[in-house]
């Protein structure tokens, strides 16, 4: 099995990570931040076989570049939030009404 990037290139997106307002330390907050997004936690990241959200970290060996890397547009999404919600049901409805799969009986 091989994988594929489509030629239109590949969504990056980076895992969410906020602050909690008024908190008592707000430099370790921050600092919590940089370490997150880090090119040491990058460097982690991919040694678990995930592609990292930094342009100046390579993939994982045998995975191929997220070239070109498209990331979102944060203003568009706020902007478009009701449509990009219409889609996504639209995109997964079928698949909900998908019958489960049975669960086997543990022996």
């Amino acid at each position: 099995m091989q994988i594929v990037n489509p030629k239109e290139g590949m969504l990056v997106i980076q895992s969410a990570a906020g602050l909690i307002a008024n908190r008592p330390h707000k430099d370790g907050g921050k600092l919590y931040q940089a370490f997150l997004t880090s090119i040491d936690v990058a460097n982690i990241i991919r040694t678990a076989k995930y592609l990292t959200g930094r342009i100046d970290v390579a993939p994982p060996e045998g995975m191929p570049e997220a070239n070109p890397a498209i990331f979102p547009d944060v203003e568009f999404i706020g902007k478009n939030k009701l449509l990009i919600r219409r889609k996504w049901a639209e995109i997964t409805r079928d698949w909900k009404k998908r019958p489960k799969r049975k669960k086997k009986k543990k022996k």
